[in-house]
């Protein structure tokens, strides 16, 4: 017989037996049923017909011979395995879970992991760090090299920091990046005007009659006075009676505008001058311009296409465009897309298209070296056969070029301009001849070239050179006499990267310093005396 009992909400399974027809007792005679261990994990009571067992925790059956299965009912879950035990059980946890069911994700973020430069992120025996800026690394315990990418790039050393780095500049350059050159690195000569750019920003001084110096006046200046407050300036020429320049790809002119030369769009475009730089189109592709007299040229690149135009007046085919039709706003020139170089002056332009030398205008005194000593050409002719010319400058009755590093001149010689050795009084020179090479300067080559009115001065082996008429001091040798060859200017014999020449004054960088010689009246040197003077050695030029 099967006796259920419940106590204390326990129930104990009570087995109970009897043999048929006669009691416990008188089966086992004086023996208890229970002498027997009959009940094994249990409790043992004799009954009127049997005996009972009273299982102990964790055993059922008749005889409490039966280990109940406490794992039974999964009690460890999907992260742990389960042992069985007596009346218990034990959970193995999987990796990542803890507790007595392996119930518990283990905190895996509790060891701060990450540190003081993360955010933890626990998950099931891992954790993910979310990097503070500056830092990397799975406990971001790195720090990002923020030097790697050379940011101070060719002119500076870098000096990583947490998420920040700091650039050592080298000598002539600045910026955050060390990409702003607190140097000199361009300067233009106008005929009676100066402009150079310093660290991107523009500076003009000399005669302002017609707010060519672009300072919102027509106030004179004999220093170097800003143009404007960008400083991601460029390119600058200085013409006649007014100014371009280029920066952030936008070109602008001011000035003199009587013939339509600044090329400003249709509400600037009626002749009166401007005082301060106004911006042409809303291209942002020019790359170089030249300002001459009553017109200007300058270059277009998009891609590898590089266009040439020009404006303003057309007499004698100035502008190359074939005719002699002025223009107001920039006119293409001719179809060709590899133009490289422009210079134009009074009377005639030159430029250099894919290696080729072409100029056009005025013949007069050969200055347009085609073998014509007058009359006029309206549309870009190649001078000589050479291919490989890299820079032109044309002045007023004289042009010079580079290629191959030689230089050549053509034009009117009076004053010994052409600087082969030769004085000769109303001749012309009419096709391009070589420049008299400096001696003692072995394998050294000309680099650049550049005429005005009565001179021209280049750079050779990194010195300056000037030659022709020297009255005013702008061949910059100490004296004021006539040279017919390439003369060394005094104190600039190395370093020298940029040469301008105007009327009668000369300027020069070197070493990414700017030096001025020559006549000074209206303050053209910037050295702040605007009267009457003659300089005839470089003089150095105050920095902003």
């Amino acid at each position: 017989m099967t006796i259920f009992m419940e106590r204390m909400g326990v129930v104990f399974v009570v087995w109970a037996f009897a043999a048929c027809g006669s009691s416990a007792s008188s089966n086992l005679g004086s023996r208890s049923a229970c002498d027997d261990q009959l009940c094994g994990n249990g409790t043992c009571a004799v009954t009127a017909d049997s005996y009972t067992c009273t299982c102990d925790s964790g055993w059922l059956g008749a005889n409490c011979d039966q280990n109940i299965n406490d794992c039974a009912s999964n009690p460890c879950g999907d992260h742990g395995t389960c042992t069985d035990g007596i009346a218990t059980y034990t959970c193995e946890c999987a990796s990542g879970w803890e507790g007595t069911n392996c119930d518990q994700n283990i905190n895996d973020c509790a060891s701060n992991p990450c540190g003081d430069h993360g955010t933890c992120t626990d998950g099931v025996a891992t954790y993910t760090c979310e990097c503070a800026s500056g830092w990397e690394g799975t406990n971001c315990d790195q720090n990002i090299n923020d030097c790697a990418s050379n940011p101070c790039g060719d002119h500076g050393t870098c000096t990583d920091g947490i998420a920040t780095y700091t650039c050592e500049c080298a000598s002539g350059w600045s910026g955050t990046q060390c990409n702003m050159s607190s140097a000199w690195t361009q300067v233009t000569a106008g005929t009676a005007h100066t402009c150079a750019i310093n660290a991107g920003k523009l500076y003009c001084w000399g005669k302002n009659t017609y707010g060519q110096l672009g300072i919102s006046s027509t106030d004179a200046k004999n220093t170097p006075t800003q143009v404007g407050t960008h400083s991601d300036w460029t390119v600058v020429s200085a013409g006649q009676d007014h100014t371009c320049g280029i920066h952030g790809g936008y070109l602008n002119c001011w000035g003199s505008n009587s013939q339509q030369q600044l090329g400003l769009i249709a509400d600037h475009g009626n002749g009166a001058w401007q005082e301060s730089p106004a911006q042409l189109e809303e291209n942002i592709d020019w790359i170089a311009i030249s300002a001459g007299s009553t017109h200007t040229c300058g270059i277009r690149q998009q891609s590898n296409v590089r266009q040439l135009y020009c404006w303003g007046a057309n007499t004698n085919g100035l502008l190359g465009t074939g005719d002699t039709n002025p223009a107001s706003f920039p006119t293409q020139v001719g179809a060709s897309t590899s133009w490289s170089a422009v210079s134009a002056n009074v009377y005639h332009t030159c430029g250099i298209d894919a290696g080729k030398l072409f100029c056009w205008g005025n013949a007069a005194y050969g200055r347009l070296g085609d073998g014509a000593s007058s009359g006029a050409v309206y549309a870009p002719k190649q001078i000589g056969t050479n291919t490989d010319w890299t820079t032109v400058g044309a002045g007023l009755q004289l042009s010079c070029a580079v290629g191959s590093a030689d230089a050549q001149c053509w034009g009117k010689n009076d004053y010994g301009w052409i600087g082969d050795g030769v004085q000769s009084i109303a001749g012309t020179v009419t096709a391009p001849r070589p420049v008299t090479s400096p001696s003692g300067e072995s394998g050294a080559s000309w680099s650049d070239v550049k005429a005005n009115d009565n001179c021209a001065c280049g750079i050779y082996g990194g010195g300056a050179y000037c030659w022709g008429y020297g009255g005013d001091g702008q061949l910059g040798n100490g004296d004021t006499n006539i040279r017919k060859i390439p003369t060394p200017v005094s104190t600039l014999s190395s370093g020298v990267t940029r040469i301008a020449v105007g009327d009668a004054h000369a300027c020069a960088i070197s070493d990414g310093k700017l030096y001025c010689w020559g006549i000074g009246y209206e303050g053209r040197l910037g050295d702040g005396n605007a009267d009457d003077h003659t300089q005839t050695t470089p003089l150095q030029v105050a920095g902003p």
